[in-house]
C-alpha cells in the first residue's frame, strides 16, 4: 500500500477543543487511553487498519498494536507522527497519554509518596 493520502475526514464535524488537544479530564470515570482514542475516533471511522497505520508511522506493526491495546504509552514521537497523519495537534495525543498516566499514577502506590511531598511556598 502507498502512503498517499487516500484518508479523508470532515473536519468540520469535530470540535476545534479536541483538534487541538484542549478538553477536560473527566473525573467520573477513567480516562481514555490514546490508544482506545486512536482506534474508536480515528481507524475504525477511516476504515484503516493497524498495518495501514504502521505503513504511514514507518514503525514495526507490534509498536502501533501496542499502543492500541493500551500496553504501549504513546511517545512525543508517536504523538507528532499521528498529529501529521490525522491533522491534529501533537498536544491533542500527549494530554490524552499524561491524562491517563496521571489517573493511572494516583491509583498506585506511588501516590502515596507524591502525598508526603511538602509544599515549598
Amino acid at each position: 500500500m502507498t502512503t498517499e493520502k487516500k484518508y479523508e475526514v470532515e473536519k468540520d464535524k469535530i470540535p476545534e477543543d479536541v483538534i487541538e488537544g484542549d478538553f477536560f479530564i473527566p473525573e467520573e470515570r477513567p480516562p481514555t487511553h490514546p490508544g482506545e482514542m486512536l482506534r474508536k475516533e480515528f481507524l475504525e471511522p477511516l476504515e484503516m487498519t493497524q498495518r495501514d497505520l504502521a505503513e504511514h508511522m514507518g514503525v514495526h506493526l507490534p509498536r502501533v498494536n501496542e499502543m492500541i491495546n493500551g500496553k504501549r504509552s504513546l511517545s512525543p514521537q508517536s504523538a507528532a507522527m499521528l498529529a501529521r497523519i490525522f491533522d491534529t495537534s501533537e498536544r491533542f495525543w500527549l494530554n490524552l497519554q499524561s491524562a491517563y498516566d496521571l489517573y493511572e499514577l494516583r491509583k498506585s502506590e506511588e501516590w502515596e509518596k507524591v502525598k508526603k511531598v511538602k509544599q515549598a511556598i
